[in-house]
């Protein structure tokens, strides 16, 4: 091994090279073309805490949920879909994740894929100590070894941030590899050059990843971060990688590292899509490998890996650490209930948040008195709400609406009309109060001022809950029931409804869990004032993705409860485009109903009474 010097030690990532060959021109096992590494970062919701972290802001209930989502639901897709393909890949796990989420990451080894470091509390912040990161290290390796029963491979920098040190570092404790940089379409070994010009090699490989090979680039979605992007298709992602897969394996002897995430590329049709690009890999020349099968392989071509045997540490090597309390994952109902009424494949919720002036009144930038943006927030009751009222009466289905009490209050007509067409209202706040700060007595009188509100203007008595900004506090649940509350909509975690927990006994509370991919502030959510948005995709786009994440979702027997808001999707192309969603939905087995009917239904199936 190689001693750690003193911190004038510079490191080489590459040598100039031709641009066409694979720096030492390596060929792949079996005349094949490429390398394809198809790796996931299992971050569940520290992904999301470390951004944050580095922008010196905190997240709240709905970004934890959003990042829940992936030990949740995601995860169990990417696994299933890699055994269908018969392919192995490999995951990059913070040891907080072995921690919390034991059961899961040993699932993931037992299913025979590669394990490997990404820091303990996905740490992405610049400039710690070498002990520091020591001691992250160590810890995150004893977490590894203790499922696998060896010193992990590899390593990746959570957001590939690493530090001056870390290649030696890396080397030094028996590392193969590690997968950072971003600086050549081939596998390298680092070079080091001491403070007296001397030369010499490192046994690390480096195997380069790339933004264009991110799903984070294109599927990451928050209104907590100022990089907040628009959702693309999977049309669009897919043929990106495609292109950049086909260009490399023309040129030959490439690598190409797939960076993923099952909190994002787990979901139904985002998972499926990539199954597809797996199986059109594998048929143009890709050898598709773990990290650590490329990385030996390189070792081995270059003549590296003379102590190679000694480096595999065994359990016995580091100290192990009691294994961390594992959290539970919610059952879906859809895995064993409930069966839809009538043979229905799908249930299918349209859920409009009828925010109005109030999207604009809250987000705290200065739109309180931003003439334009509250009319913006206007045009969803004066001409969104008629489009789309008249749009389900032809479609003869029945809609949730969660509507603020202020706006209750300034657009009665509008609430009555609503109510007098069948369609549900659920409660949204008063004025679209994020509760971020609230007491349990605030917010219970908050719930109750806007209930008498809507029940005084059309006599309807509301049953169920959405958080204005998803905002979830401990005491939330038992809130919920003491209103008669039967139904909630904020979590993220799952593709199907599950019965809420207090105590760990059930309760007749049911979640309807909502995401972003079917939130139309995702696709249509543009404003130049601060802090600026520049989300703004075609009917066509929108209508793409939604078709997808439906029949994925359909065949495996899940639901869907949109996020739609008057004043965006109540566009007269919008509005067309999801009367034509909604044609296929109901052609292709889909029961679609309120929010309240669909709670009713899961509760009688569940043997519950409010």
């Amino acid at each position: 091994m190689f001693p750690i010097t003193n911190e004038q030690t510079n490191f080489t990532s590459v040598s100039t090279a031709d641009g066409k060959t694979n720096g030492p021109k390596l060929s792949w096992p079996d005349h094949k073309r490429i390398a394809v590494m198809l790796t996931f970062d299992f971050d569940a919701e520290y992904l999301r805490m470390s951004r944050a972290r580095s922008k010196g802001t905190s997240i709240g209930f709905t970004d934890l949920s959003r990042g829940q989502y992936g030990p949740h639901e995601g995860l169990a897709r990417c696994l299933d879909m890699l055994d269908t393909f018969g392919v192995k890949g490999t995951f990059f796990v913070p040891g907080i994740v072995v921690e919390q989420y034991r059961d899961c990451v040993c699932q993931i080894h037992e299913r025979g894929h590669e394990l490997a470091c990404h820091g303990y509390m996905h740490e992405s912040e610049r400039g710690i100590s070498k002990e520091e990161e020591i001691r992250l290290l160590e810890k995150s390796e004893a977490l590894l070894a203790s499922i696998t029963g060896k010193h992990p491979a590899g390593h990746r920098g959570p957001e590939s941030i690493i530090h001056p040190f870390t290649p030696e570092l890396l080397a030094e404790r028996g590392y193969l590899y590690s997968s950072s940089m971003k600086d050549c379409d081939w596998a390298y070994l680092w070079k080091q050059t001491d403070s007296d010009g001397t030369e010499r090699q490192l046994p690390l490989v480096e195997l380069p990843c790339d933004i264009t090979m991110d799903d984070f680039t294109y599927y990451y979605f928050t209104f907590s971060d100022p990089a907040v992007r628009s959702m693309y298709t999977n049309r669009e992602v897919i043929g990106n990688w495609k292109d950049e897969f086909d260009g490399l394996a023309e040129e030959g002897n490439k690598i190409f590292v797939l960076k993923l995430h099952p909190q994002m590329i787990g979901r139904a049709s985002r998972i499926a899509a990539l199954g597809k690009f797996i199986g059109y890999m594998q048929r143009h020349g890709a050898w598709i490998a773990t990290c650590e099968e490329v990385a030996r392989y390189v070792l081995e071509q270059t003549g590296k890996n003379a102590d190679m045997e000694s480096r595999n540490h065994s359990a016995d090597t580091v100290s192990l650490e009691k294994p961390g309390t594992s959290i539970n994952s919610i059952a879906p109902l859809s895995s064993g209930l409930p069966v839809w009424p009538d043979n229905k494949q799908i249930a299918v919720m349209l859920a409009f948040d009828l925010d109005a002036e109030t999207m604009w009144t809250t987000r705290g930038d200065g739109n309180a008195d931003h003439i334009t943006n509250l009319s913006r927030g206007a045009y969803g009751p004066k001409q969104g709400i008629p489009r789309i009222l008249d749009m389900l009466d032809t479609w003869k289905i029945r809609a949730t609406f969660f509507i603020p009490g202020i706006i209750a209050e300034k657009y009665p007509d509008v609430v009555r009309e609503i109510s007098r067409r069948g369609h549900e209202i659920g409660f949204h706040g008063y004025k679209h109060e994020e509760f971020t700060t609230t007491t349990y007595e605030e917010e219970d009188a908050t719930m109750h001022r806007a209930e008498s509100i809507i029940r005084d203007i059309c006599g309807q008595q509301l049953a169920g809950h959405r958080a204005p900004g998803g905002v979830i506090h401990d005491y939330s649940l038992r809130l919920f029931l003491e209103h008669g509350y039967i139904y909630s909509s904020n979590w993220r975690d799952s593709d199907g409804p599950f019965i809420h927990k207090i105590n760990g006994k059930e309760v007749p509370l049911v979640e309807l869990p909502k995401d972003s991919i079917f939130d139309d502030t995702a696709y249509d959510f543009y404003t130049d004032s601060a802090p600026e948005r520049y989300e703004l995709k075609s009917p066509r786009e929108m209508y793409e993705i939604w078709k997808e994440e439906f029949d994925s979702l359909a065949a495996e027997g899940r639901m869907i409860n949109f996020v739609l808001h008057p004043q965006f999707i109540g566009r007269a192309s919008r509005v067309n485009m999801l009367s034509d969603l909604i044609g296929y939905m109901l052609a292709h087995g889909a029961w679609m109903d309120t929010n309240y009917n669909v709670a009713s239904y899961i509760l009688k199936q569940k043997g519950l009474k409010p």
